[in-house]
């Protein structure tokens, strides 16, 4: 188990309130199975918990396993640049077949309101990328070999398995738990 090493800033995608009881930060790849299983879990928790969660999603994409996960990422960073960073996280992985077919995925998400011709061009002038090697350089900073990893309040949950996230929430928040409280 490793600690995180890199703190939450303003420069992370965040859902929920900042004095949020439990912060989980989770390090992803749009194009991972285990993390599409991870989505959807802490789309549950997100509605159970309300705002007793922060959320945070850092790109880290599997380059060697899914070479799509680049552009993915890629254009996560420019949809967050339009305000729309959660609409496109949660329509990718809820239609994790487009991954692979970049072209169709920018097809489709034009139809949620993005500016496709502007996270066409920086995505082409890889302006983003610099962000996404910022995030896989903090995973590694702090241990993180495989996505999805998940840190609950600042410590490492589990190694390279699946986590009960439910449970180890459950057991920060009624104070069961072995983590550190969220300083």
């Amino acid at each position: 188990m490793s600690d995180l090493i890199q703190d939450v800033s303003d420069r992370d995608h965040r859902r929920g309130p900042d004095d949020a009881q439990v912060v989980l930060v989770a390090y992803c790849d749009f194009a991972c199975p285990v993390c599409i299983e991870g989505y959807w879990s802490v789309k549950k928790l997100l509605q159970s918990y309300g705002d007793k969660i922060l959320y945070v999603y850092r790109n880290l994409p599997q380059l060697d396993i899914h070479p799509c996960a680049l552009s993915s990422a890629r254009f996560a960073e420019a949809a967050g640049k339009q305000g729309c960073f959660w609409t496109f996280h949660d329509f990718v992985y809820e239609n994790p077949s487009l991954v692979e077919h970049p072209h169709r995925l920018l097809d489709e998400v034009s139809e949620l309101g993005l500016d496709v011709e502007w996270i066409r061009r920086d995505v082409a002038d890889k302006v983003y990328d610099a962000r996404i090697h910022e995030d896989i350089a903090s995973a590694r900073d702090s241990g993180v070999t495989i996505a999805p990893t998940y840190f609950l309040n600042g410590s490492r949950l589990g190694g390279d398995e699946r986590v009960d996230l439910d449970a180890e929430i459950q057991a920060v928040i009624t104070g069961n738990s072995g983590l550190a409280p969220k300083s």
